[in-house]
């Protein structure tokens, strides 16, 4: 079976749907709609600073996608120690109470909610992909087959 992810833009609020990406991979691209930088991982999409994206030298696209992707980390651990996500425009700590870099404002989502957070399964293999659209998906015309599957 083939997994897909709902992803929504965090700059325009357009909905799409990816085949699942590996567990690591980090995807970075253009909305199809608004053209404007996203980051996709672990099934969320998150903003990025297109002119950044664009135009910053390789340290400072590194800075902010790890800037990103710390903000991320961070609103899942305190979901698992805290039970809520850290509260947006409250300054960026750890639990000792330390400032970290300020961070830079990332663009509202268009209805002011977070996107939902898309529970993943484990990935599928490109074996798994190759004997499905060989094997399995033509036998999807038979209806015998189908009906054994589908019922």
């Amino acid at each position: 079976m083939i997994n897909v992810i709902k992803v929504r833009c965090p700059h325009c609020g357009i909905e799409g749907q990816l085949l699942l990406p590996e567990m690591d991979a980090i995807i970075v691209g253009p909305c199809p709609e608004c053209n404007k930088s996203v980051l996709i991982f672990s099934g969320k999409a998150m903003p990025l600073d297109t002119e950044l994206m664009t135009n910053g030298n390789r340290e400072e696209i590194y800075r902010h996608l790890f800037t990103v992707l710390r903000k991320f980390v961070r609103e899942r651990l305190n979901l698992v120690f805290d039970g809520e996500p850290s509260e947006k425009g409250s300054p960026d700590r750890t639990r000792t109470g330390e400032h970290s870099e300020p961070q830079r404002k990332q663009g509202p989502e268009r209805d002011g909610k977070q996107a939902p957070v898309q529970e993943t399964r484990p990935s599928i293999s490109a074996k798994e992909v190759k004997e499905f659209l060989n094997k399995e998906l033509p036998l999807l015309d038979n209806i015998h087959y189908f009906k054994s599957i589908f019922g």
